[in-house]
């Protein structure tokens, strides 16, 4: 039977790179059709990309900046709270602020599957 109810004392606390902190509240063993979390973000993410999920990102409070593409030419977007950014697999983006987010992987996340295009999470 699939679980029903994610409480954030329950949802597994990550940071990398330490800027950003992610709350994830369920598992791709938990329900492989999706996944998600909250992530706090106090300054840069790291560009990356995510070969098997698209990404869903709600901006609950703050705001910041995602970038698309790649370093020379790519699209900055201004975001804050209550935008909403759809990020189909295979994008590169980075994104950077004082924000909190409600992300939302489809499917789930798998952990080994981002591809970090730079030395922020090394």
């Amino acid at each position: 039977m699939v679980k029903r109810k994610y409480t954030l004392e329950e949802a597994k606390r990550t940071g990398r790179p330490p800027e950003i902190e992610v709350h994830a509240y369920n598992t791709k063993e938990d329900f492989d059709r999706a996944s998600v979390g909250i992530v706090e973000s106090r300054g840069r993410h790291g560009r990356i990309r995510q070969p098997v999920s698209d990404r869903i990102y709600f901006i609950l409070e703050g705001e910041g900046e995602f970038f698309f593409g790649d370093e020379e030419g790519g699209e900055v977007v201004p975001v804050a709270k209550d935008d909403v950014l759809l990020i189909p697999k295979d994008t590169v983006y980075d994104y950077q602020g004082r924000m909190r987010l409600f992300l939302v992987h489809a499917p789930a996340y798998e952990q080994d599957s981002d591809v970090h295009l730079d030395d922020l999470w090394e």
